[in-house]
């Protein structure tokens, strides 16, 4: 143990599993441990500890009930960590540690807030002053909370954003130190009390406690629980059957679910919920077409042999000012261009200048790697879709031939093995994730478009109230049989349970 205290002190996150040698779940788990390890090796640490031997310091330190027990340590707890209490597979493994290590989201305009909170019934947005050194008072027992809450549930997980305009933390009235807000769809939002002491264990606990899921994703521990039970107890439920894949970007069904039960709750037909709803369909479907264009280039070989550019003149370019120099010398120029990326077997990006959307943000941000006091040219890719990239070439010159020459050079020179070992990854994240030979039949909201009028508001005009539940039907398919659910191995089905008649 003294040598992973060593190593916890001196790494960010350090993953660790506590196992027993005999014991047979830990044998399963080792393999899955691994594959984990194999993908996330030069960002997180995994270190595996013989918890068993009884009079080894981790067996004295720790009296575990059962084997094994997998902990994170990240940088802001490196005394207690995170448990992690999901399932001992690989995709699972990786969704929670890319979540834990990435926990909160920048949001620097009020579109960007609306679209955050929008995508989930419960979000956190708060505040802070980065203009303070080092840190802003408060920011790191919030982006630890915001862990905490994590491991708590990290299938259906509470998102936290961080505000990080001053303007806008002014429009919502959140300049004050510590004012965060709990956003809860369709009730009303919470503010974290100014009187309490704000710690990361207390307002992580206040999060859980009052936050609320329309639709609930249900992971069975595997051991005798009273989580179904206590959610069909006094209601009747419906419990949807489908596949959870903790690698996707969104889960179609439970999505489509989460429209329907969204519209059935709103009966004020409030703007919020209509933004939300089609905010809801466009990302869904947005996933799903990259999800498709990233399976065809990983089902052909042909490119990681010789991935090409296709197309060395860009499809737009925007000229633009850059930052303080535009002020101390006149022909400071900078040009931001787009040039789309080609794959065999791989359509790229069709609509035309889709990663200008703020050329001059991206240009702030990259003024310090361009020299502004000669012709020169950078390129980056700043989206994983990987089927564009940016160049920025910037100018500070009379505009002679040698200088016309060496600004308009083409950027994609080196770029090959880049987007070789990128693409490479992408692949064996969808190969972990178990994407790259499945097929099944997709299910679209519109085709419920003839009853949307009768579900709209539905709720309210009954007395009867109904449960959402989803579980994965790929673990647990002997729960669905025992309900009496039978479904082929491409298919979903619900069922509908009510303890109180005994349905």
């Amino acid at each position: 143990m003294e040598a992973v205290a060593e190593k916890v002190a001196h790494t960010d996150f350090v993953f660790t599993m506590f196992y027993a040698p005999w014991d047979a779940d830990s044998m399963h788990a080792r393999l899955e441990f691994f594959k984990t390890a194999t993908y996330l090796q030069h960002e997180v640490m995994f270190v595996a500890v013989n918890c068993w031997w009884q009079h080894g310091s981790c067996s004295q330190r720790n009296k575990f009930m059962s084997f094994p027990v997998f902990v994170l340590y990240p940088t802001w707890d490196k005394k207690t960590g995170l448990e992690y209490k999901g399932p001992c597979q690989a995709d699972y493994f990786l969704s929670f540690l890319e979540k834990a290590m990435r926990p909160l989201t920048r949001l620097h305009t009020m579109p960007e807030l609306l679209h955050f909170v929008g995508q989930q019934d419960s979000t956190v947005v708060g505040y802070f002053d980065f203009n303070t050194s080092p840190q802003p008072p408060g920011y790191a027992s919030f982006t630890l909370a915001a862990m905490r809450v994590l491991a708590t549930n990290s299938v259906q997980q509470v998102r936290f954003g961080v505000v990080t305009s001053q303007q806008l933390s002014e429009d919502m009235k959140m300049s004050s130190l510590r004012k965060i807000f709990l956003f809860r769809m369709l009730n009303q939002t919470l503010i974290w009390p100014s009187n309490q002491v704000f710690t990361s264990m207390t307002f992580a606990r206040w999060v859980v406690h009052y936050s609320l899921q329309h639709v609930h994703w249900l992971v069975p521990s595997g051991v005798k629980s009273q989580k179904l039970f206590s959610l069909i107890d006094r209601k009747a439920a419906l419990i949807l059957f489908t596949p959870y894949r903790p690698l996707d970007e969104v889960q179609e069904l439970f999505t489509i679910l989460r429209e329907i039960v969204l519209e059935v709750k709103d009966c004020h037909q409030s703007r919020q919920v209509a933004d939300a709803l089609a905010a809801m369909e466009a990302e869904r479907k947005a996933a799903g077409m990259r999800l498709r264009r990233l399976q065809q280039a990983c089902s052909n070989k042909q490119n990681f042999e010789a991935p090409k550019a296709t197309n060395d003149k860009p499809n737009c370019c925007k000229s633009i000012l850059v930052g303080e120099a535009a002020s101390k010398a006149r022909n400071s120029t900078c040009d931001v261009c787009e040039h789309s990326l080609t794959y065999r077997g791989y359509r790229g990006n069709t609509r035309k200048c889709q990663c200008l959307v703020n050329a001059h943000q991206l240009g702030d941000a990259l003024r310090t790697g361009v020299s502004l006091n000669t012709c020169s040219c950078l390129q980056v890719t700043p989206f994983y879709d990987g089927d564009c990239t940016i160049s920025l070439c910037c100018r500070n010159c009379t505009g002679s031939s040698e200088s016309a020459t060496a600004f308009n050079k083409s950027p994609h020179s080196g770029d090959a093995e880049l987007l070789r070992a990128r693409l490479r990854r992408q692949c064996k994240r969808l190969r972990l994730g178990g994407h790259l030979r499945r097929e099944e039949a997709s299910c679209e909201y519109s085709s419920f478009a003839p009853e949307a009028e009768k579900l709209r508001g539905l709720q309210c005009r009954t007395n009867r109230t109904l449960q959402f539940i989803v579980i994965d039907k790929l673990r647990y398919s002997r729960m669905a049989a025992m309900l009496g659910v039978n479904f082929s191995a491409s298919e979903s089905a619900a069922v509908v349970v009510d303890v109180q008649v005994g349905v």
